[in-house]
């Protein structure tokens, strides 16, 4: 088309149409439902609000009330308005409403034409409010190009009734007539090529708007997929004869950052890991996924907690150094024989472990920073360890749970965690999770969570 001339560039314009899919036509049809129901909703209460202010006015300003007639007609036009604004609010089919914004016509034309029976000095304006009438409704409904047509001839119609009907100095005069038919035939043309254009451009919205939602239904899709894979990894609650293991995850989007497991190297040992990725959503996710595979070798090779974080770290400042994402992780090694637990803590919050004989609680802080941080040093390994005893309890947590806040801003916190464990210290594992995601949700006020929180309570038998 660069070489056509401007007619067939807007011939090609005009003729162009765009065909909405047979299975999207009731929606399509719907849509255009509801857009005709709500104008003609609207034009109904303009055309009461103009006459009630009309009145309104005429009685703050004194001026001379109309004749028992015309206030007969008015009141008769804002009945029949009022009655159409509830027979289109009840109408659900798209030919009901058309009737419905066909009657609306009707009734704007009667008081067009009454205005010049009652008042022919109307007829110097010439078909000007007939024009004007007709441009506002064309405009405004979603009508058919061939409707504006039928409606075009219809205020044409009407206001030769008008001028024949009434005396006036413009009643016999033929090139008066013509010269007003001809700005409506005008009129009618600009108005059936502007809805052209309006008609196609509610198609284009609506495909495009169709095309979106699918491509967000597919992406909804492939996040539940994805969500399903990740759950995958996930370890599900655990009970032996030494410990029970409660596991609890929930993430903020369809996948998160958070990732835990355990493992026994030998039946007398207990691996624990838990870590949180910076940030949240898919990136965090497949960072997940891949570390998880990491962490699955160094578990068989039954290191100690330090050594198992050492080797991470260096993994993830060797796989991750093109990313900005860290993450913080804990580690530690039960020893059911020896009742000793070694733990390492690389930048994560402080973990717990309930001293249930002393009622105490025993906090095991970090020890150094993030893992993913490149420096220039030799490694290091950070390591402690700490007795236990039988009913002892270990939680370990991300920091969703301590940075909860509730609509005061404030944090759930230690403080929070503190009084939850000091309150039921005799729950089994997995209704101790259970009570403790509720009172975060009470102390909260909603269900939701602004940050993922994963946590595993450790039970010793």
């Amino acid at each position: 088309m660069s070489d056509a001339n401007p007619w067939q560039k807007i011939i090609f314009v005009l003729s162009r149409r765009i065909l909405v899919p047979a299975c999207y036509l009731p929606e399509y049809k719907e849509q255009t439902v509801q857009i005709l129901k709500f104008r003609v909703q609207l034009f109904l209460g303009m055309i009461v609000a103009l006459y009630v202010s009309s009145y309104v006015f005429n009685s703050i300003w004194n001026y001379p009330w109309p004749s028992f007639w015309e206030i007969s007609a008015d009141l008769l036009t804002m009945a029949v308005a009022l009655a159409l604004i509830v027979f289109s609010g009840k109408s659900r089919s798209h030919v009901t409403i058309k009737i419905s914004a066909y009657l609306m016509t009707f009734l704007l034309l009667a008081g067009f034409c009454s205005m010049y029976f009652l008042y022919p000095v109307c007829f110097d304006l010439g078909m000007g409010p007939f024009l004007l009438l007709f441009l506002l409704i064309t405009m405004a409904m979603p009508w058919h190009p061939l409707e504006i047509l039928v409606l075009g001839c219809l205020l044409v119609l009407s206001f030769a009734l008008a001028l024949s009907l009434t005396q006036s100095r413009h009643s016999h005069n033929l090139v008066y007539f013509q010269l007003n038919c001809f700005g409506m035939i005008f009129a009618i043309l600009a108005a059936m090529v502007y809805k052209h254009f309006d008609e196609e451009k509610r198609k284009e919205q609506f495909l495009l708007r169709k095309e979106l939602e699918e491509k967000n239904n597919l992406i909804k899709k492939e996040l539940e997929m994805a969500r399903q894979i990740h759950k995958s990894i996930i370890p599900k609650s655990f009970s032996n004869e030494q410990v029970d293991i409660a596991v609890s995850f929930l993430p903020v989007s369809y996948v998160g950052g958070d990732y835990a497991k355990f493992y026994f190297p030998t039946p007398d040992k207990l691996l624990l890991f838990i870590m949180d990725i910076t940030g949240h959503g898919v990136p965090a996710a497949l960072m997940v996924n891949r570390i998880h595979s990491e962490v699955n070798q160094l578990a068989e090779q039954s290191l100690l907690p330090g050594v198992f974080l050492e080797k991470l770290d260096r993994f993830v400042q060797e796989t991750f150094q093109e990313t900005s994402l860290l993450l913080s992780a804990y580690a530690c090694l039960l020893d059911f024989k020896k009742k000793i637990l070694f733990y390492s803590n690389f930048g994560h919050p402080p973990q717990v472990l309930f001293q249930s004989k002393k009622r105490e609680i025993f906090y095991m802080n970090p020890q150094r920073h993030l893992l993913g941080i490149v420096e220039t040093r030799a490694p290091e390994i950070h390591e402690l360890k700490v007795d236990f005893d039988r009913e002892d309890r270990i939680l370990l947590f991300t920091d969703g749970l301590l940075e909860a806040r509730n609509e005061k801003d404030l944090f759930f916190g230690k403080d929070g965690v503190e009084d939850y464990l000091k309150r039921h210290p005799d729950l089994k594992a997995e209704a101790f999770n259970r009570g403790l995601v509720e009172t975060l949700q009470r102390f909260r006020g909603r269900d939701d969570f602004a940050d993922d929180i994963f946590l595993l309570t450790i039970e010793i038998k």
